[in-house]
């Protein structure tokens, strides 16, 4: 019975939490679309620029790679 009666609270708490949990997700999103649409999406764009530029080299060392093995 006692085992029971322990798990009524634990459950509240755990309801308690994930809805805390889901309105913190809700206003920090809210806060980084704010932000986002104040700095036209900057840091958007500078995780792009940095994918572009991995590409870019990526593409280098690859190009790099083929005339070293037409080579040989």
């Amino acid at each position: 019975m006692a085992w029971g009666i322990g798990e009524v609270p634990t459950l509240l708490v755990a309801i308690g939490v994930a809805v805390m949990w889901s309105r913190s997700d809700e206003r920090e999103t809210r806060r980084t679309d704010r932000a986002a649409d104040r700095n036209n999406d900057a840091d958007l764009t500078a995780y792009n620029d940095m994918f572009a530029k991995l590409a870019e080299r990526d593409a280098k060392l690859a190009d790099r790679k083929s005339k070293l093995e037409g080579r040989s």
